[in-house]
C-alpha cells in the first residue's frame, strides 16, 4: 500500500457493499488510516493495524488513483 491509496471497508449487510472508507498514509515506515471518526467527531490518523484489530469487517478494497 502507498500513501494516497483509498481503502474501502466491505460490509456484510445485504445491499451494502462498503460501510467506511479512508486514505492510506505512510509515516515513518508505518501505515495509517486517515478517516472521519464518528466516535471522535473529527478526521484523524490511526495505525491501520490497530484499526483492523478494533473493528469488525468482512474485508477491504484498495484503489490507487492515477
Amino acid at each position: 500500500m502507498k500513501s494516497g491509496d483509498i481503502i474501502f471497508f466491505t460490509s456484510g449487510r445485504n445491499g451494502l457493499d462498503t460501510n467506511h472508507m479512508g486514505l492510506i498514509i505512510r509515516k515513518d515506515g508505518k501505515l495509517f488510516l486517515r478517516n472521519a471518526s464518528l466516535h471522535n467527531g473529527s478526521v484523524m490518523d490511526e495505525e491501520l493495524a490497530e484499526y483492523f484489530r478494533l473493528n469488525k469487517m468482512t474485508g477491504f478494497i484498495i484503489n490507487r488513483p492515477k
